[in-house]
């Protein structure tokens, strides 16, 4: 209630200074206004967040040039998420102890944060450099800290998952879109097949020019695609749903050019359905031939769709896609003129990590940054080689080994946690089928670190690691509830 007055307050305010002609005046309080209001309502706030950062946001920036910044709207909305999850956090009573095999997601968080504060205090960053860290790496954290701490209900999050899977069908009508319009017309202009493919990045965000987060819709679609898969196993969704929900999802990712879905798709479901591998090797075998058979049939396509332009044949795309990856050089350009391989990133900080204590703790955050407007301090010693090419480097220059370290326990436990949450007696089916599902894509966001530098850099991607992480503890919080309940 207090806060609905205060809200009405700050609207009669606005429209007095409104009326005196304040603009800018008008401008920050409305945004306080609309903070507050959010702030009421921590659910929708959440909700609303998922759907601005993976619908709105990089539409608005496809469609519309110009509208770079687009993005900061989304790390506020998600930083705000923070406030309810103190609040929730600080009134928590204490639940009975569970004894079983989940392992404390905190202990490296905390080193994490040690690290963090460690390196800071030795390199001295800049403050607008550590700032823009901030950004990529915090302000989406609240997410988690939302799901782990505020008491959200199944029926919310079910919600959530629906809205998840509708953003996930919708995809296939700007991919469509995209393909057929935006890639040729840039085809029409470039000649090169691959690099017009980089337009069609549904609602993700990027240019027509240059491309985006094509490889983040591709993680998307197959994320949602072991979610349902793990339903269905479980008997949780029909054949009906899932052979309407498979060609939907399936399309888009025959139309995006992402190599990497090679090693998505089957990682994720061996880890998927590995009790069943183990109870039946035979069956697996047969399941295994099917999935070579799914994986030659998207190879075809991307032959057809993306490849076919480029004058080689079927086999020397196909081993090119798998072989560019561990390149030395990229093709065609060389580091010295930004372009960097993933394994030259690597090797780059290999070989010049500064000091011992510089490989421990790293430079700083934000040092190695190549992107955006702030340019970090040890990226323009390197300059215009984007020693950040990929998330494994970027820790590596920031944090060092250690910062490193932490990042890779982080995903670990939730990994581990995630496996032991899909066995528990306390949980609902859905809730297990859900644990498992994650557990698999957990492991498919540890690979994105040695593929792309969307960790940290794409909000996108950290709204939906976040997410992962969150939903995670939030089934952690979950089995503890029903644990006190039943032994009081």
């Amino acid at each position: 209630m207090a806060s609905f007055l205060f809200i009405i307050l700050i609207a009669f305010i606005s429209g007095y200074i409104a009326s005196t002609g304040q603009a800018l005046l008008v401008v920050i309080l409305s945004g306080v206004f609309i903070a507050f209001f959010l702030l009421s309502q921590p659910v929708f706030l959440f909700i609303l967040t998922g759907v601005t950062t993976l619908l709105i946001a990089g539409a608005i920036k496809y469609f519309i040039p110009g509208f770079d910044r687009i993005w900061w709207v989304t790390y506020g909305m998600a930083a705000l998420l923070y406030i309810p999850a103190t609040l929730s956090l600080l009134k928590q009573s204490k639940q009975q102890v569970m004894q079983d095999k989940k392992l404390p997601v905190s202990i490296p968080l905390a080193f994490f944060l040690l690290v963090i504060f460690f390196s800071f205090l030795v390199s001295h960053p800049p403050l607008p450099q550590v700032i823009v860290a901030i950004k990529s790496i915090f302000l989406f954290g609240a997410v988690w800290a939302f799901l782990a701490f505020y008491p959200i209900s199944s029926r919310v999050i079910k919600l959530w998952l629906m809205i998840m899977l509708v953003i996930a069908l919708f995809q296939i009508f700007p991919v469509l879109y995209q393909y057929i319009f935006v890639r040729s017309e840039r085809l029409a202009s470039t000649f090169v097949a691959v690099e017009a493919s980089d337009s069609v990045v549904g609602t993700f965000g990027g240019s027509k020019d240059s491309g985006g987060l094509t490889a983040m819709l591709g993680l998307y679609l197959v994320m949602v695609l072991i979610v349902i898969l793990s339903f269905f196993r479980d008997k949780l969704l029909g054949k009906t749903h899932l052979m309407l929900f498979l060609p939907i999802l399936v399309v888009p990712l025959l139309l995006i050019e992402v190599k990497a879905i090679f090693i998505f798709i089957p990682v994720g479901l061996l880890i998927l359905y590995r009790k069943e591998i183990i109870r039946n090797p035979f069956k697996f075998f047969l399941w295994l031939v099917v999935l070579f058979l799914g994986l030659v049939v998207i190879l075809v396509s991307y032959q057809t769709f993306h490849w076919s332009t480029t004058g080689k044949e079927f086999f020397e795309n196909v081993q090119h896609a798998f072989l560019y990856s561990f390149q030395e050089q990229s093709e065609g350009f060389s580091a010295e003129a930004g372009a960097v391989t993933r394994r030259q990133a690597i090797e780059m900080w290999l070989f010049n990590y500064g000091t011992s204590v510089e490989m421990l703790i790293g430079h700083g955050l934000g040092s190695s940054r190549t992107m955006g407007a702030v340019l970090g301090e040890v990226a323009r010693v390197f300059y215009p080689m984007k020693i950040d090419a990929v998330g494994i480097s970027i820790l590596l220059w920031e944090l060092g080994v250690l910062g490193a370290t932490a990042i890779i326990l982080i995903f670990y436990f939730n990994y581990n946690n995630a496996g032991v949450l899909s066995q528990s007696q306390y949980l609902p089916l859905w809730q297990r089928s859900l644990a498992r599902a994650l557990q698999a894509i957990v492991v498919l966001f540890f690979m994105i670190l040695f593929y792309r530098p969307d960790i940290p850099y794409a909000a996108p991607t950290m709204f939906l690691l976040m997410s992962c992480f969150g939903l995670i503890s939030w089934l952690n919080s979950e089995e503890r509830r029903i644990f006190s309940e039943k032994n009081p």
